[in-house]
């Protein structure tokens, strides 16, 4: 852990293509009395070349850009020299995508690139890539050499819950800095036959959690979508809370019922779930 009292920073390099992001990045990173901004690059190639000449403690990455972009940048870096990474992604679907595929080469977590002349996106945003970059100065570097994801299983692979006759309702997990690798390697252990439904709020994005709910669905045994208002919690089914706004999980004759509410959060692109 790096602290304002301890002789050493924490060394960061930044790399994105857009000046206005990187001057950004750097004022907000060096008004933080623990944090040393050694470098900057303007594309994936200056990137992976500053990475392995100053040797970071950690790196921003953007996710889009010229002569090589953020993913290929972030397989460089990870074959040649493990670094702790923190994608900075674009607020849409496709950047989504593209931020999850940087999740599973090693990035470490994501900040979406939320910075407008609107005061409080601003703030958020500066927020967000404070908290982001100290919770990443604590993790691991993610290895993902050699390492084997775990397997689907198949339903004649799989032995009866422990838990099938217990007095659960409903099961909710809720994440946010390191949350969608970590999420990932829950959900894939559980198997396709776990009786209880499960209800997730993850800090996303309201363009995220629709892919990344997909994602999931396609490397878990159990079904995994984004929520819709009035969906039923059902046993072995995952619901992802949508991002962007509040969800609350209601009782309906025997179900629990998921109701996201319709106003959008202002001051977060987080999305929590409330029972009541």
């Amino acid at each position: 852990m790096y602290t304002s009292s301890q002789e050493t920073k924490l060394r960061v390099l930044i790399v994105d293509d857009s000046s206005f992001m990187r001057m950004a990045i750097r004022g907000i990173l060096s008004r933080a009395p623990h944090i040393e901004v050694v470098g900057i690059a303007s594309d994936g190639v200056e990137g992976v070349e500053k990475a392995l000449a100053l040797k970071p403690d950690l790196i921003t990455m953007d996710v889009e850009m010229p002569r090589m972009d953020g993913i290929a940048a972030l397989k460089q870096i990870m074959a040649k020299q493990p670094t702790r990474v923190l994608m900075v992604s674009t607020l849409t679907c496709e950047g989504a995508r593209s931020t999850f595929e940087a999740l599973d080469a090693g990035a470490i977590d994501y900040v979406p690139k939320n910075v407008s002349d609107n005061k409080d996106a601003q703030r958020s945003f500066q927020e967000a890539l404070l908290a982001k970059v100290m919770e990443a100065s604590k993790s691991m570097v993610r290895k993902t050499v050699g390492v084997e994801r775990p397997r689907i299983l198949k339903p004649s692979e799989v032995r009866p819950s422990r838990f099938a006759h217990r007095r659960i309702s409903a099961v909710g997990i809720g994440a946010s800095t390191g949350g969608p690798v970590a999420l990932q390697e829950v959900l894939s252990r559980i198997p396709v036959n776990f009786p209880h439904g499960i209800v997730v709020a993850i800090h996303m994005p309201k363009a995220f959690t629709g892919p990344y709910a997909d994602r999931l669905n396609a490397k878990c045994s159990l079904s995994i979508r984004e929520g819709a208002d009035g969906d039923i919690v059902k046993g072995g089914e995952v619901l992802i809370a949508p991002g962007g706004r509040h969800s609350s999980l209601v009782r309906q004759g025997s179900n629990i019922v998921l109701r996201p509410h319709p106003q959008s959060i202002t001051r977060t692109t987080s999305t929590s779930p409330r029972s009541t």
